[in-house]
């Protein structure tokens, strides 16, 4: 499988079930960073690629929209994602793409991505990182 599709394959939005671990816990980005909501939130942002509600971000994120909403102004007041419009009365949010830091936490992602695919494929064991330092 080439690196672009499998890149996308990863990035694709998931279906979940409530025995699996949410889109937003599998990510790259959460394996390095750790699974906090603001986190979980640029990995949803990220994954999706087009502006989404909240409901959405929490669903993927495995996490509760009332914990979205305590965090999204955060990242919107860092400059890292931005509301784009509302549908229905309800906001949509997407990663700044005139931010420096989200273009680069995109390419950090991808190259995460690249970097366990790689290791896949070399049938080395995949990059993990543990819960908490030794």
């Amino acid at each position: 499988m080439s690196e672009e599709n499998h890149y996308e394959e990863r990035m694709s939005t998931p279906q979940t079930t409530q025995d699996e671990r949410s889109y937003a816990e599998r990510a790259a980005l959460s394996t390095l960073l750790g699974e906090g909501p603001r986190v979980k939130i640029l990995a949803v942002l990220l994954a999706e690629g087009r502006d989404t509600n909240v409901t959405t971000i929490a669903d993927l994120g495995g996490m509760s929209r009332s914990s979205v909403y305590r965090h999204i102004d955060t990242l919107i007041d860092l400059g890292v994602v931005e509301q784009t419009r509302e549908v229905s009365g309800s906001p949509l949010y997407q990663l700044n793409r005139d931010s420096q830091v989200a273009e680069r936490l995109a390419q950090l992602e991808y190259e995460l991505v690249e970097l366990v695919a790689d290791g896949d494929d070399e049938g080395e064991e995949s990059l993990q990182f543990s819960e908490s330092p030794p």
